[in-house]
């Protein structure tokens, strides 16, 4: 399965299995090659990514706090 590995979602299942999400179909490769591809792509993926959770945190309360301003 050769394909652009950025323009689709994928899963991950153990070492085992990978599943394509493309735009209008689905794929399931248990081939070690494209497994590893995808595992390589989680990695790199992995490494960039951002701690989102605390700007989450923040507009949670602010919202929660400006809903119970309204309920007063």
């Amino acid at each position: 399965m050769t394909m652009d590995l950025d323009n689709h979602g994928f899963l991950l299942f153990d070492d085992t299995l990978a599943v394509a999400d493309l735009y209008n179909t689905g794929l399931i490769s248990s081939g070690r090659p494209d497994v590893t591809s995808y595992h390589r792509v989680f990695a790199l993926l992995a490494e960039h990514a951002v701690d989102i959770g605390p700007a989450l945190d923040e507009y949670q309360n602010k919202y929660v706090d400006l809903l119970q301003r309204r309920t007063h």
